[in-house]
């Protein structure tokens, strides 16, 4: 079964557009996370197979796969950079 992202008004899972991150096991991220998606959705609290999806994070918290990989005809890949997992930032539209 796909992961869904838990954002509020969400239901997204894995696609050639859309990826899906795990909740981050460090605890001070885990809990930047969880109050993003508490803004929406009071009283949530993550599970081990909770997941946000791309539409939700600012496009510069992303890296891509790097170009030699896109140019030998790869998929396109997309990885949240190290050091910005915490800027979640659920987009208006998400957002009651």
């Amino acid at each position: 079964m796909p992961s869904r992202c838990v954002a509020a008004g969400c239901s997204n899972t894995s696609s050639e557009s859309v990826s899906v991150y795990k909740f981050p096991k460090q605890e001070t991220l885990l809990k930047q996370w969880t109050k993003q998606v508490q803004r929406t959705r009071a009283n949530w609290v993550p599970t081990a197979s909770s997941t946000l999806c791309s539409e939700h994070f600012e496009a510069d918290c992303f890296e891509e796969t790097p170009r030699l990989m896109k140019d030998m005809g790869m998929h396109r890949f997309t990885h949240l950079k190290q050091g910005t997992k915490g800027q979640v930032n659920l987009k208006q539209s998400h957002v009651s």
